[in-house]
């Protein structure tokens, strides 16, 4: 969720800046301001979209195949990754709330039944998708910044 709201940032950004030319370089659009319609538009349909393609697999995989689940034992791990979630947002630090997820899952299972209650061949994969998804992103961000920056249409500086 935390990503389509991002995205949904940047669309708003790259918008303002390329159709109505209202935001001077190196400027943020302020706080208060509220997205298109047409960006939460967007953004929704891609999590929906996302949702029904892949959200199933991580349902499953993180539900029933990282740890023994129960319906107490999902509650608390619902209930420490909601805490986790309030108090890292309380001091300002963004989390991931998949990561919270997992992470009270491995303290669950270490809690419950030591380290032969976790999956760690799954936890292992799932860590590297973190590191890869981390690597890609900068590639991606870093490719997208470089045709921006090195494209031949002039953009207007506002002085």
């Amino acid at each position: 969720m935390e990503a389509v709201v991002s995205t949904q940032s940047t669309w708003k950004q790259w918008y303002q800046r390329r159709v109505h030319g209202t935001i001077a370089a190196g400027q943020c659009i302020p706080i208060e301001s509220e997205p298109d319609t047409w960006v939460i538009a967007i953004g929704a349909t891609a999590l929906v979209l996302g949702l029904f393609l892949m959200g199933w697999r991580v349902m499953k995989t993180i539900g029933t195949e990282l740890v023994a689940i129960t319906y107490s034992r999902g509650f608390h791990v619902e209930l420490s990754s909601a805490l986790t979630v309030v108090l890292s947002s309380l001091i300002g630090m963004p989390v991931s709330t998949t990561h919270c997820q997992v992470g009270a899952e491995i303290g669950l299972g270490l809690v419950d039944n030591g380290a032969k209650g976790i999956n760690w061949g799954l936890f292992g994969s799932i860590f590297a998708s973190w590191v890869f998804t981390l690597v890609f992103a900068a590639g991606t961000s870093a490719g997208i910044f470089s045709l921006a920056l090195y494209s031949p249409y002039p953009l207007p500086v506002d002085p």
